[in-house]
């Protein structure tokens, strides 16, 4: 099987064949993209438990743990000097959690957020708009364990992707 991906090549190839949203969520994506100035960053951060937006019984992040995420994230973001982050996150708090890292965020406000949520399509449709933002970044940032980070990581075809834990 002809595959010119090296990891997760099969998974990969396939996403990226399947993966094909809607005219009118790629024509918001690129708004959002065009409000990118510099280098864009996707941040997805799935925190879980009683941070998300309907409580999950798994705790990715615990809020303990903010601080150190916060760290990591400014680690290996020193060496670039202008860049936007398109924050993707499964709570609404996610730009205060997040404050210390003192920048402010793109987030989409399109659809509700909730992936998680079977019961409405238009949480689908922020979880498909977010990952068509998050696929178009330069530098990925993904959530350990998180399934939805990890399409990300496999639609995006950026270098450098770092994964939180």
């Amino acid at each position: 099987f002809p595959c010119r991906f090296e990891r997760h090549s099969l998974a990969r190839y396939f996403n990226h064949f399947l993966f094909q949203p809607k005219q009118r969520i790629i024509d918001i994506g690129d708004r959002l993209l065009a409000q990118m100035t510099g280098v864009r960053v996707g941040l997805q951060v799935r925190f879980g438990g009683n941070l998300a937006e309907f409580n999950d019984t798994f705790t990715f992040i615990k809020k303990e743990h903010i601080g150190s995420v916060v760290e990591f994230i400014k680690s290996k973001l020193h060496s670039v000097t202008n860049y936007t982050i398109y924050l993707s996150s499964d709570t609404k708090n996610a730009p205060k959690l997040l404050a210390p890292l003192n920048t402010t965020f793109l987030v989409a406000d399109a659809f509700e957020i909730g992936h998680t949520r079977k019961s409405n399509s238009r949480f689908l449709e922020r979880a498909v708009l977010d990952l068509y933002v998050l696929s178009k970044c330069d530098i990925l940032f993904i959530t350990w364990l998180s399934s939805y980070g990890h399409l990300a990581r496999d639609l995006s075809d950026s270098k450098r992707v770092y994964t939180i834990k």
